[in-house]
């Protein structure tokens, strides 16, 4: 199929079965803004076309997980980046995806410069699979491109499609990390919603709880389809985590009727400050360290966690070993 104009009015039809309620699949590009001439779409609808021929091609989908926050500064990505090697350490592959585009520092603290990134991605420069690069053991990452301008013209049909894209599973990765931007724009929900799983990451701060409570709540009202969880970052003792995320569970539960799940937490720990500067992941330069041992926690506790309900059955069969 011949590439589209970014501006063609013609509309068209685009299937896709994770989109989040409410997205139209029948758009034009005056109503879903730009779209990439690499074809994100076209990909999409030509796999669905195909009726996904091979009945193996179920154990080789990805488990898509976005992280995200309701305000700057409470270590999402920090969160993204060690938790993703973490896995890696666990013998998962992971696919990294920074989408706080704009704002990306996860090439930064892996010590890397991408060639391409997302932005060349969604603005149909390139593949998706042509902005890859090892960040490290089991990770591999799609950078951001900080100081990207692009980014209000990107809709969320467009991470919808692109989420899609990344679920086939054609990259390797077991698990797709999406590190989105903070707050509650399109381009942060817009991935969020059609993720298989959602982390919330917040601190004991009052503001920071507050603004965790409001994501929770964007999400629920554009029609999230994943598990909506919540990890407690730069906490003092693994109580406060516990008693942080009760009182957001609470009033979630209280006030939206969504039920939210633990992630996890981590304790306060000046190694990742000095990590950040050395520009390497804390687990892979201080593994002993509390920091490193609540990143560990998370990982394992989301290994035990996934099922078949998140299309990853090879997946899980592979790591159960883990736990056995």
């Amino acid at each position: 199929m011949a590439p589209r104009s970014h501006r063609s009015m013609t509309a068209r039809t685009v299937v896709v079965s994770h989109a989040a309620p409410g997205v139209c699949l029948r758009v034009t590009d005056s109503d879903a803004g730009f779209v990439p001439r690499h074809g994100i779409g076209e990909m999409v609808s030509l796999r669905h076309q195909r009726g996904l021929a091979a009945r193996g091609a179920a154990d080789r989908r990805s488990v898509v997980i976005a992280v995200v926050s309701g305000k700057g500064g409470v270590g999402k990505t920090t969160l993204s980046v060690n938790l993703a090697c973490a896995l890696g350490l666990r013998g998962v592959a992971v696919l990294l995806v920074d989408a706080d585009l704009g704002m990306a520092s996860a090439d930064l603290m892996f010590g890397v410069t991408p060639r391409r990134h997302l932005g060349h991605v969604l603005s149909g420069m390139c593949a998706p699979e042509d902005a890859v690069i090892d960040a490290a053991p089991g990770v591999r990452l799609i950078g951001g491109g900080s100081g990207w301008e692009g980014e209000a013209e990107i809709s969320a049909f467009e991470f919808s499609l692109l989420v899609e894209r990344l679920r086939d599973g054609s990259h390797g990765a077991h698990v797709v990390l999406i590190d989105a931007g903070a707050g509650v724009s399109r381009q942060v929900w817009g991935p969020a919603c059609a993720s298989d799983r959602v982390i919330v990451v917040t601190t004991p701060e009052p503001t920071a709880m507050a603004d965790a409570y409001v994501m929770i709540k964007t999400l629920h009202r554009h029609g999230v389809r994943g598990r909506v969880c919540l990890f407690e970052n730069l906490v003092d003792t693994r109580a406060d985590g516990a008693q942080t995320y009760e009182r957001i569970a609470r009033v979630a539960s209280g006030f939206l009727g969504v039920e939210i799940e633990d992630a996890g937490c981590c304790l306060s720990d000046s190694a990742v400050v000095e990590a950040v500067r050395r520009r390497r992941p804390v687990v892979l330069c201080d593994g002993a360290g509390p920091a490193s041992a609540s990143f560990g926690r998370a990982a394992d506790e989301l290994l035990r966690t996934m099922g078949a309900s998140e299309r990853a059955e090879g997946f899980v069969r592979k790591v159960a070993g883990f736990f056995l």
